[in-house]
């Protein structure tokens, strides 16, 4: 959950290329991530959340070749959730 508030932090803020950086990031630990991890009832997003999440980061970060995030900074689906109500307090912990 934290490495989505590290991308919607940096995207609230304006920073897009730290936000693609970031969704990168998080996309290559969520693809490290054995199949059986999704199998916890208890875990706050699937894996169908989580794809969702990062495919909406990287279009709004504007990483998504051929896709165009441009206008939509707010409320396209990337910044939901425990993004919107911790941002600030997340800021430093992506690097």
């Amino acid at each position: 959950m934290a490495m989505t508030q590290v991308v919607s932090a940096h995207l609230r803020m304006g920073d897009r290329r730290r936000a693609a950086t970031a969704n990168e990031r998080a996309r290559r630990f969520f693809e490290s991530l054995p199949a059986e991890v999704w199998d916890d009832p208890s875990l706050p997003m699937g894996r169908a959340d989580w794809e969702r999440w990062l495919e909406a980061g990287a279009v709004l970060s504007g990483s998504r070749a051929g896709e165009s995030g441009a206008g939509r900074e707010r409320g396209a689906g990337g910044e939901t959730g425990a993004g919107e109500r911790s941002a600030g307090a997340s800021e430093g912990g992506g690097g």
